[in-house]
């Protein structure tokens, strides 16, 4: 890190192209790691909700992969293209044989990993990410020793090919958290361990669920990561908490994320169409602790942005709905979401509006009646109104016992030995 002190990890929230230009300091990064959306008309970041397997056409979709020519393409494309270019070192073809099939033509069954460096001096850690022979007998070094013939095991095994053979992510796959591009850790964990060193950093600008900063902070390194969409920045949170405990957060700075009414009016009022959903995805995934499941289109507009499972008694499972306003909340805004609430045969709802409620908005939800929780033993306005600011000076939550997460819990932290899969590092 050039020397630099790294005293917490980064997560930041937001472009990472102005991230990278104007907060991250030059020659501050040891490996750089990206795997980004590429121009194929396909919708990303779509997240799955884990519910019998199936995509929730509900989920939020944070911008779709399109690009167009326009002044700050140029602008772009003038900057990288003057700056000084890395050296090429290995095209490598990453295989793996599960996934559909056709017989129509030969199976596409791999990825292309493309591996630079900035100079010619650059870590490669060989001995890290040596692979076992495909045979003992290949193990085994002869040697002769004063005219006799001696074998000695080789512990190193072999230089990996520039082709590997790492399964991709299962439907069954424990570290599976229904996220589209998800890859392996033991295809992060080679590339970490062959290419930094212990306490050196990590960058990641496209870091989606959040593996490359799961593998890195296994692998005892220090690490960076930028993603445009909220449900990123929630979905890693959560990853590192299930993996390695809430202590893990102690030393994570996260930037980007509302941290006063101004930066959550700005976020409201962004008017960038590949984030156009952000403030709505922030508001409801944090009030309910990053267990919200969020919808990404309300069609005829029903009126509801996310949707919250929680345990109603010992074998019952209750739901609550959720709406997001910026402005415009009057007494009507209620009425309709109660409305809301009974069409969809749901428990409670919740309104979270960036202004403040008026006395018939808080008359209207009262109207609704309690629900009374029979674990908690307490009731609860089956209409509550919840504001950004409490959300922001108040850290206020849902309180009711989840019993339904997004996304599948991430796999608890493993020791090295059974991560182990002869991966680069």
């Amino acid at each position: 890190m050039g020397g630099a002190q790294f005293d917490k990890n980064m997560l930041f929230y937001g472009d990472n192209l102005e991230i990278l230009r104007n907060r991250i300091a030059d020659n501050s990064v040891d490996l750089c790691y990206i795997d980004p959306p590429f121009n194929s008309n396909r919708s990303y970041f779509q997240i799955y909700s884990g519910i019998q397997g199936k995509v929730d056409k509900a989920q939020a979709q944070a911008f779709t992969d399109t690009w167009k020519w326009d002044d700050v393409a140029i602008g772009g494309f003038e900057e990288i293209s003057t700056n000084a270019g890395g050296d090429f070192q290995n095209e490598i073809i990453w295989c793996y044989g599960s996934g559909g099939a056709t017989t129509r033509r030969y199976s596409r069954k791999h990825d292309v990993i493309f591996f630079y460096t900035k100079t010619d001096t650059f870590v490669f850690n060989v001995d890290s990410v040596r692979e076992p022979y495909s045979s003992p007998e290949k193990s085994m070094t002869p040697k002769i020793i004063r005219g006799k013939s001696y074998t000695k095991m080789n512990p190193l095994g072999r230089i990996p090919f520039d082709w590997w053979q790492i399964p991709i992510i299962t439907n069954s796959a424990k570290e599976r958290m229904g996220y589209p591009t998800q890859k392996p850790e033991a295809l992060l964990k080679r590339i970490i361990k062959a290419s930094s060193n212990e306490g050196g950093v990590v960058l990641d600008a496209y870091c989606g669920c959040g593996t490359t900063i799961a593998v890195a902070q296994r692998q005892n390194r220090n690490w960076i990561g930028i993603d445009i969409t909220y449900h990123s920045i929630s979905l890693i949170l959560k990853r590192l908490t299930d993996s390695f405990g809430d202590s893990v957060l102690e030393r994570v700075i996260v930037e980007g994320i509302p941290r006063d009414l101004e930066s959550a009016r700005a976020l409201a009022n962004r008017q960038d169409d590949r984030v156009r959903k952000e403030f709505e995805k922030w508001a409801a995934l944090t009030y309910t602790n990053n267990r919200g499941v969020i919808n990404e289109k309300k069609g005829a507009d029903k009126g509801i942005d996310a949707v919250v499972y929680f345990a109603a008694s010992a074998n019952e499972t209750g739901r609550m709905i959720i709406q997001v306003k910026s402005g415009g909340v009057n007494r009507g805004a209620i009425a309709t979401l109660h409305g809301d609430m009974e069409r969809e045969r749901a428990d409670m709802a919740t309104l979270i509006t960036l202004e403040n409620p008026t006395s018939p908005m808080i008359e209207e939800a009262k109207k609704a009646g309690y629900y009374e929780h029979k674990i908690m033993g307490k009731k609860y306005d089956r209409i509550q109104i919840v504001t950004v600011q409490e959300l922001i000076e108040q850290d206020r939550r849902i309180d009711l016992p989840l019993s339904f997460d997004v996304l599948k819990q991430a796999v608890k932290s493993k020791d090295n030995s059974q991560m182990n899969l002869g991966i680069l590092n």
